[in-house]
């Protein structure tokens, strides 16, 4: 009877020690493409807070008896706001350096990831994000040559600084450029288009206030033949900053990782594309192409944004 009273004891404080361990991968900083949650740990549960707009948000994660790296999402306190439905499950994932957290609904779609991160400033996280996906070279219409770099734009053969704006944090997607030698001078706001970015003129009234848009246009095209337009999306994490992206650019940034690994598409639309990006090399079969776990994870992340 001894004997199997110290079993009992033993198995229940090797599960108790399991938790732990498990929790323990969740302690730090994570970040989900707008705001960085802190993790406390409290007893067999992680409590996820973070702040936004003076908005305090929170849920708390407790392990999925039996299943390693799996949690349910609860909501604690009804009074704070959640980012997910309580019962959301969670899946921790690692691979290639990348330490995320993956939430899905009850049909199994990905509705959000959070990255570990050692930054808690949201705001330099999301302008980095940004400036990932929009730097590059480009051409306009009349031949002008543009090359947007991180906080700097080369235009011609001049090269003036940028300045990236923010409201509470996130990124509006305007830029400020305060040199009226060069034909960008003014405030624009980059919007992605499939082949390259669309330069919408925006004034702010004297005294601040929100921005508005006028009249001008400008449209900056992809000029590198070697480079894909969205190869961003081979190395960037997409969590929050895809609902820019309108749903014929979703669909070609979709596939676009897709052809990163030489697959063949159905579609004649999509063969057509690609067939002209001389970076792209069919593969003999589709069955071979892998995508790796930020690749993946971003093709369901834009799947979900298309469906919206």
């Amino acid at each position: 009877m001894k004997k199997s009273v110290t079993t009992i004891i033993l198995l229940c404080l090797c599960a108790v020690s399991g938790v732990r361990a498990q929790l323990s991968a969740l302690n730090g900083m994570w970040y989900d493409g707008t705001l960085v949650y802190e993790t406390t740990l409290e007893g067999q549960k992680a409590v996820f807070e973070a702040s936004d707009e003076g908005e305090d948000m929170q849920f708390v994660l407790k392990p999925v008896e039996g299943e390693a790296d799996r949690y349910r999402l609860l909501r604690e306190d009804r009074n704070i706001m959640s980012p997910f439905d309580e019962g959301t499950l969670v899946s921790h994932q690692q691979q290639s350096g990348w330490n995320v957290l993956c939430f899905y609904n009850a049909d199994g779609q990905l509705e959000g990831v959070m990255e570990k991160t050692t930054a808690w400033n949201a705001q330099k996280l999301n302008v980095a994000r940004w400036l990932n996906q929009v730097t590059g070279d480009y051409t306009t219409a009349d031949g002008l040559h543009v090359s947007i770099q991180w906080e700097q734009v080369k235009v011609g053969s001049k090269t003036v600084p940028f300045l990236v704006d923010t409201f509470n944090g996130h990124v509006t997607g305007i830029i400020t450029i305060n040199d009226r030698s060069t034909p960008l001078h003014g405030s624009w706001q980059l919007s992605p288009t499939p082949q390259g970015l669309r330069l919408i003129e925006m004034v702010q009234p004297d005294g601040g206030g929100w921005w508005k848009d006028t009249d001008k246009q400008l449209m900056l095209r992809e000029s590198n033949p070697d480079v894909d337009r969205f190869f961003f999306a081979t190395t960037t994490l997409l969590a929050g900053s895809l609902a820019r992206y309108d749903k014929p650019t979703l669909r070609l940034m979709r596939n676009a990782i897709l052809a990163h690994h030489g697959y063949r598409f159905q579609s004649a639309d999509l063969q057509e594309h690609f067939g002209r990006e001389p970076w792209y090399q069919p593969a003999d079969d589709n069955s071979a192409v892998k995508l790796t776990l930020l690749e993946q994870l971003n093709v369901d992340l834009i799947k979900r944004e298309e469906a919206k």
